[in-house]
């Protein structure tokens, strides 16, 4: 697969990047998944739970991804977990499919626990498909990836969270959603 100009400066080398949140709040982190990917392979896998502040939950944030307090109570908090998604992270394209909330509860987090990430470039594949898959309708991972795809596994719960990164790469004409082995 030809990749498209623009990601050459990270040679064809980039993070696909995905929270879950416990509550409303952006800085209830309670699970990342980050795959990495190079030259359209995945090389690299990285998912863990994270304890929010005061491992505190919403019902109906449980009900989206099915993690719960019980889940997070011996998990690391946000800054002794983002330390492992950082060195992958640093200096890197990230693509997280709806960046605007994956960068806020970076943000947001970073801010609750006094850090500052390590600098990086980042893209919505959102944004990407809405602007390059105009007649899709709907442009949810999970469809785009039915519809371009033929399946996607329910990716929400944390043990196949990183499905659902998988599932992203970028092309000149946007971003191709597909299988792992359909890469490259």
């Amino acid at each position: 697969m030809e990749h498209p100009a623009w990601s050459r400066q990270y040679d064809d080398r980039f993070v696909a990047l995905d929270f879950e949140t416990a509550a409303s709040e952006r800085s209830s982190a309670c699970a990342v998944a980050a795959v990495t990917f190079e030259g359209g392979e995945v090389v690299g896998r990285l998912r863990t739970l994270i304890r929010p502040p005061g491992n505190e939950y919403d019902g109906f944030n449980i009900g989206i991804h099915g993690i719960g307090p019980a889940d997070t109570t011996s998990a690391p908090a946000f800054p002794d977990a983002w330390r492992e998604i950082d060195a992958l992270t640093r200096g890197q394209l990230v693509l997280a499919h709806n960046s605007a909330f994956d960068m806020s509860v970076l943000r947001r987090s970073a801010e609750f626990y006094s850090f500052a990430p390590s600098d990086f470039a980042f893209a919505c594949t959102y944004r990407l498909s809405r602007s390059q898959l105009a007649d899709a309708g709907e442009w949810k991972l999970d469809s785009l990836a039915r519809e371009y795809d033929g399946e996607l596994h329910r990716w929400l719960q944390v043990n196949g969270h990183d499905d659902r990164c998988e599932h992203m790469q970028p092309t000149d004409g946007g971003v191709q959603y597909g299988s792992e082995a359909e890469f490259g």
